[in-house]
C-alpha cells in the first residue's frame, strides 16, 4: 500500500471551479467544501501515461474542507497483462471521506 499527504489549498478549488466552471458558493464560503471531483482527479492523475481510464467509482462519506491534509491510501485490487484496478482510500485527520475505484486498461497506441 502507497501512502501519501496533500494539503488542500482555496487556490486548488478556484482554479478547479473556474476550469469546471462551478459558482456554487459552498466552495467559497467560509470553510468551504472541497469538489469531491477535485479530490478523485487528484490521485487518478498519476495513471494517464501506461493506462487509459476504463472508468471511475466514487463514494463519498465526510466532507473535505479547505485547508484539509488529505492522506491518499493506494492500493491495487487487481492486476492483469492488460489492465488494472486501483483504490483510493483518501482520510482527513483519520476520518474516511471518500473511496475511489478506478479501471485502467493498458495504452497500446504507439506515440508518433
Amino acid at each position: 500500500m502507497i501512502r501519501h499527504k496533500t494539503k488542500i489549498t482555496q487556490e486548488m478549488i478556484n482554479q478547479y471551479c473556474e476550469l469546471m466552471v462551478d459558482v456554487s458558493p459552498i466552495h467559497k464560503e467560509g470553510r468551504g467544501v472541497v469538489p469531491g471531483m477535485l479530490v478523485t482527479g487528484l490521485v487518478a492523475k498519476g495513471n494517464i501515461t501506461d493506462y487509459v481510464l476504463r472508468g471511475i467509482s466514487t463514494k463519498y462519506f465526510k466532507p473535505i474542507f479547505v485547508n484539509d491534509e488529505i492522506e491518499v491510501h493506494k492500493e491495487k485490487v487487481n492486476s492483469k497483462s492488460n489492465s488494472m484496478i486501483e483504490e483510493y482510500t483518501i482520510f482527513v485527520n483519520g476520518e474516511l471521506c471518500q473511496r475511489t475505484r478506478i479501471t485502467l486498461a493498458l495504452n497500446f497506441l504507439e506515440n508518433d
